[in-house]
């Protein structure tokens, strides 16, 4: 199975997050939701409430410059286009996770799959050195190392299903074709030297370069007419410019980056219909292939050069997977929805009443402050 990985979960990079309840919790609780014979932990519910609530956290850390939000739950956030409370968002995300880690398991045993050893063994590796590090937690939060391992292997469960559908073989395989009609109608294959208006002093302050910017960009220009530089030259006038404006030494660090013998090193590839509205990605997609241009912003000068991307033919071979999961996210989200809606579920509401949002948080801001 392959190792690149379509990720149900946020496991991987926030298993600090998961919480699973166990018996002390009262057993009226412990089971958050039955459809037919499948029965699920509150641990399980627990746990997507939190790595949602993790991911919010750190958007929000980021969003306000390294600052903590404070009243973190009451904060009010998008969500398809309404503003709602993040204590609403996170009660309400983690109730249709749940839902889908159902669906899931479900559909998993109805399609006959099995799991990989290998990615099997990684997972409890992972999953041990979790539990070994941060087992205080997990405890204090009523957590249990089943409902941990469960909510891990769902994740595998889904990736697996995943593949089944879209790799080679699967029921709707995305063919070589397929993605190379996608990489034509969606990506920017481009080189690109940018001189910015604006440097900044030692001390973070900054200072108005338009002026050398535009005689840098004057030069290179030439340069690039004079020569009569392409795609496959550009690399010339990206060294000339490092070279413009390295010192001494910084030209002793960079040497080491010449023995770097990617040929595409210097190559940018970006999905453009991620960035509908930004002005220099649709004056490169009007570009003629292979042919320098020059553009100019508000913040800096460019000269650019475009390139088919279709020419790339190792792109496909090493972006297969990455590519795959890009182009059928959104369709597998689709498809995993209706599983959803087709199954009954019975949800506890007295489990529901006692884990929200608002008392999970209140329980690990309690074992941080008592763990500094």
């Amino acid at each position: 199975m392959t190792k690149s990985r379509r990720v149900f979960s946020t496991f991987t990079a926030l298993a600090i997050t998961a919480a699973s309840a166990s018996g002390c919790m009262g057993y009226d609780t412990r089971t958050i939701m039955t459809c037919g014979d499948v029965k699920v932990a509150s641990g399980v519910y627990i746990n997507y409430l939190m790595s949602e609530l993790s991911n919010q956290m750190y958007s929000m850390y980021y969003r306000n410059g390294g600052q903590q939000q404070e009243d973190i739950l009451n904060t009010t956030i998008d969500e398809d286009g309404q503003a709602v409370l993040l204590s609403e968002h996170l009660d309400k995300y983690a109730l249709e996770q749940t839902k889908k880690h159902v669906a899931i398991q479900l559909k998993f045993d109805e399609m006959g799959l099995t799991l990989d050893d290998d990615d099997l063994s990684g997972m409890e590796t992972s999953l041990d050195k979790t539990w070994e590090q941060n087992s205080k937690y997990f405890e204090n939060l009523g957590v249990s190392y089943d409902s941990m391992k469960e909510v891990y292997t769902v994740s595998l469960k889904d990736n697996a299903i995943f593949e089944a559908y879209y790799f080679k073989g699967g029921i709707e395989e995305v063919t070589d074709e397929d993605i190379q009609n996608y990489l034509s109608e969606n990506y920017l294959r481009y080189k690109q030297v940018m001189i910015s208006k604006t440097s900044y002093g030692e001390d973070g302050s900054s200072v108005d370069n338009s002026e050398k910017a535009k005689e840098d960009w004057d030069y290179l220009h030439e340069q690039a007419d004079n020569n009569n530089i392409n795609f496959e030259d550009f690399d010339q006038l990206i060294q000339e410019y490092q070279d413009m404006n390295t010192t001494p030494d910084e030209d002793a660090t960079n040497a080491e980056d010449t023995e770097n013998t990617d040929p595409y090193k210097n190559e940018l590839i970006i999905n453009y219909k991620n960035y509908p509205d930004d002005e220099k990605y649709k004056f490169i997609l009007g570009l003629e292939n292979n042919v320098v241009s020059y553009y100019e912003d508000d913040n800096a000068y460019y000269i650019f050069v475009k390139e088919d991307i279709l020419k790339r033919e190792d792109y496909i071979k090493d972006n297969h997977d990455s590519l795959v999961q890009t182009m059928k996210s959104e369709d597998f989200t689709k498809m995993l929805d209706d599983w959803v809606a087709a199954l009954t579920f019975d949800v506890n509401a007295k489990a529901l009443k006692r884990y929200t949002s608002t008392d999970i948080y209140n329980r690990e801001v309690k074992y941080n402050a008592s763990n500094k």
